[in-house]
């Protein structure tokens, strides 16, 4: 078992698991710091849900959600 983002991780079969319950804000924080780069639009939201946490506008968050993704702006405002 490894952990990562002060996550235990397992791997089952061709997946990852964790033991541990987390909160929107750690899981957010754990694909951004794994994968961070990836253009996955899970991440592009994790991009922006940690925008908010940390104060930034719907605006900003969606414009964040945009370019870390190919998602349209209009889908990001829509999302936020």
């Amino acid at each position: 078992m490894a952990s990562i983002c002060n996550l235990n991780i397992f791997r089952k079969g061709s997946y990852y698991m964790t033991t541990d319950a987390y909160n929107d804000e750690q899981a957010a924080k754990a694909l951004v710091n794994i994968i961070g780069n990836s253009r996955w639009h899970a991440v592009a939201f994790a991009h922006g849900y940690l925008a908010m946490v940390n104060g930034a506008s719907d605006d900003t968050a969606a414009q964040i959600i945009r370019l870390h993704s190919d998602i349209t702006l209009r889908s990001a405002k829509e999302f936020v």
